[in-house]
């Protein structure tokens, strides 16, 4: 096998090592009708047609959150808080 072929082989796994330990993160800011932050609001995502909680987390003082996922897929994002309506998309 000549060199160009052993770099062409390295590349292709060094590109596949990547995708396979890529994370997505998923960020934003949780507001009211007004644009007014909401702290302290649960957000999560469910896993497709199941509902178990895959990731979780809830919103800092100013309704800020970050979800990391490790495994790509269809999730249900979903958004909860006290006195709020509940809020839910497929991503």
């Amino acid at each position: 096998m000549g060199l160009t072929n052993c770099l062409f082989c390295f590349l292709l796994l060094l590109t596949y090592s990547a995708q396979v330990h890529s994370q997505i993160i998923l960020s934003g800011h949780v507001t009211d009708t007004t644009n007014t932050p909401i702290p302290l609001v649960n957000v999560f995502l469910t896993k497709g047609e199941d509902t178990s909680i895959t990731n979780y987390t809830y919103t800092d003082d100013t309704g800020y959150y970050r979800l990391e996922v490790t495994h790509a897929g269809e999730y249900i994002f979903n958004v909860n808080g006290l006195s709020y309506s509940n809020y839910s998309s497929r991503i």
